[in-house]
């Protein structure tokens, strides 16, 4: 058995570490007379086994990538395949393919010269075993004692030898380590043992513990107008208990998603020479961003016209990330005022206070008048992926539907659950302009007491879904999919504020339909809301280069009566096609629908959007 290094893909580029064996030299047969210069060339790979590395070797080769300045003599284009094949050499090392074999051919086709270059790659040799060599023992360490840094590298055994994977495996256990008491844990030089004859791979990595440590206390750096006792607030860990590194980098997405500070930086006290269960301090340092935003944006629809918003946000109004927000919204159908403010943080660590208030003026084929919402509550954050709030409501309202005026007085407890896709997020009105992969899950629940046309109490409940699926890694081509669902129990419909209903349709609905127009509607053509609700939408969204992508869709949904879609409702189903234009901050979105089943009299025959970020 043999000693090689194990290969790395780097930067586009395999690169073996000392003590690997160097590739054969380069064999380059003509298959005819090849003239002494070179006014052009072209270079094919065959043999490669499977796509992910053909294209691994294209992504290295010279040959391709210095096509169109070709070398003035074959002894030159030579040395080029020469190149190419110590490149592809390394390249099938690093994919587990340590006795490929390489040959390259040149003929002459006219003034062209064709160069070829063969590959038999062999069998591919599996990890045999992948293990940790740590410098010491410490007692006392659990990390040490039950070895759960070996199970990213176990996971590899009798799998390929792909080098990514190895270096993968091995940063993840020495994460382990690094959360469980030893931040500053180091790989040395990895030992690689490559056996020819039985087709397999070993590898040992030197591993440098350092000191196990606790936490110690958190400096601050950098602070302006930021009060120093949010930044304590915030701190996710406590003095004295074991270091755990993955808490450094909870920390700083928090400060980061704040919205306050331009850079974070968050890291252990540059002191690795400290005894074992010592306490190491962490140094957080922070550059303060601007406090204060301004926001403007715009949007077309065809049924609601031109629409517009702009904001004016306070991040810091008090000196412990306390947030204002006011903005006004609006369409040539509705318009909205709005405030809200956030104080993080509040009595424990991630909880906050909101409180907001809004008021609303509509004119839509539904409803016309005014309403306000104002409501008071706590919002708290659970691990990484759940948000919670619930508080209470006051909602006022003076809205006409045909003709018919009603004024409703309701008070509410407003309950709501968010599950974030595994980002850290400060609060559940976070917009996700271009989700990709994963699933999100928001739910809500409201009980209302008050009057409107007599008593009036009633449960509305509401839900929706959404998961993505990509395709590739790039994350270019991408299935969206999205259910919603919503039921209203208690008073009869008659006894439901108008703007309390569900209504269905629109952009961010059923596409292809007017905005509210797929619900029950009376012998005018006016909707007059319902009950219940469900709703469904399915994209294939295509990124075709990297500004610009292409959606087809289909929407579906309707509205009952009823608390329960059934028999009662109609279901309307459009579709269309969308164009995307991606910028830094999200893409922006046009939307063309035709609706499937129209209603004559009532439904348009197309419908077209304009705006910001995907509709889902």
């Amino acid at each position: 058995m043999r000693r090689y290094g194990l290969g790395v893909v780097c930067a586009a580029l395999a690169c073996v570490p000392p003590g690997a064996n160097a590739a054969a030299p380069v064999e380059v047969k003509s298959a005819a007379p090849v003239a002494a210069t070179v006014t052009r060339y072209r270079a094919d790979i065959v043999g490669a086994p499977g796509k992910d590395v053909l294209n691994l070797l294209r992504a290295t080769s010279q040959l391709l990538a210095l096509k169109d300045r070709p070398p003035a003599t074959i002894a030159a284009l030579r040395r080029r395949i020469a190149d190419d094949e110590q490149r592809f050499s390394e390249v099938m090392e690093s994919q587990g393919y340590y006795d490929a074999q390489l040959e390259s051919n040149l003929t002459t086709e006219g003034d062209e010269v064709a160069v070829e270059i063969a590959i038999t790659p062999g069998a591919r040799f599996l990890m045999a075993a992948l293990d940790l060599r740590l410098d010491r023992d410490v007692p006392g360490a659990d990390v040490l004692t039950d070895k759960s840094y070996d199970a990213p590298l176990k996971k590899l055994i009798g799998k390929p030898a792909r080098a990514e994977d190895v270096i993968k495996a091995e940063d993840d256990a020495i994460a382990v380590l690094r959360d469980h008491g030893f931040p500053f844990a180091r790989r040395g030089d990895r030992e690689t043992a490559v056996n020819h004859d039985t087709h397999d791979v070993k590898v040992i990595l030197p591993v440098k513990l350092g000191p196990h440590a606790v936490f110690g206390d958190t400096l601050f750096n950098g602070l302006d107008k930021v009060h120093e006792g949010y930044m304590k607030r915030s701190v996710p860990w406590t003095a004295g208990t074991l270091f755990d590194y993955s808490r450094l980098e909870e920390l700083r997405r928090y400060f980061v998603d704040s919205g306050l500070f331009a850079s974070v930086k968050v890291a252990p006290a540059d002191t690795p020479d400290i005894a074992d269960g010592a306490p190491l301090d962490v140094d957080v340092a922070v550059a303060e961003g601007a406090a204060r935003s301004v926001t403007i944006g715009g949007n077309y629809a065809r049924d609601q016209g031109f629409g517009g918003s702009a904001g004016w946000t306070h991040r810091n109004l008090f000196g412990g990330a306390e947030k204002l927000d006011l903005k006004l919204d609006g369409t040539q159908i509705e318009q909205t005022a709005g405030a809200a403010f956030e104080k993080p943080n509040f009595l424990r660590r991630n909880q906050a206070l909101k409180l907001s208030f809004g008021v609303k003026h509509s004119d839509t084929d539904a409803f016309a008048g005014w309403s306000s919402t104002s409501t008071a509550g706590l919002e708290r954050k659970f691990g990484t992926d759940w948000i919670v709030s619930a508080g209470v409501s006051l909602d006022v309202s003076d809205l006409t539907q045909n003709g018919v005026s009603g004024r409703s007085f309701l008070a509410g407890l407003p309950l709501t659950v968010v599950r974030t896709p595994g980002i850290a997020t400060r609060s559940i009105s976070t917009f996700f302009v271009d989700q990709t992969e994963g699933w999100r899950l928001t739910a809500s629940a409201t009980p209302y007491i008050g009057e409107y046309r007599g008593r009036a109490t009633f449960l509305r409940t509401e839900a929706e879904g959404d998961y993505y699926i990509p395709f590739d890694e790039r994350q270019w081509t991408v299935l969206a999919a999205r259910l919603k669902a919503g039921t209203i129990v208690g008073s009869g419909i008659a006894h439901v504020p108008v703007d309390k209903r569900f209504y269905a349709g629109g952009g961010g609905s059923v596409r292809g339909f007017g905005y509210q127009l797929v619900s029950p509607v009376d012998a005018d053509g006016t909707p007059l809301g319902g009950r219940g609700l469900l709703e469904s939408s399915l994209e294939m969204r295509f990124r075709i280069m990297d500004t610009v992508g292409v959606v087809p869709f289909i929407d579906a949904g309707g509205v009952s009566p009823s608390p329960v879609p059934g028999k009662d409702t109609r279901f309307a189903v459009g579709t269309g096609i969308g164009v995307r234009y991606y910028t830094d901050v999200g893409p922006l979105r046009v939307d063309f629908a035709l609706p499937v089943n129209p209603r004559a009299g009532i439904d348009k025959g197309f419908q077209f959007y304009l705006s910001f970020g995907q509709a889902f």
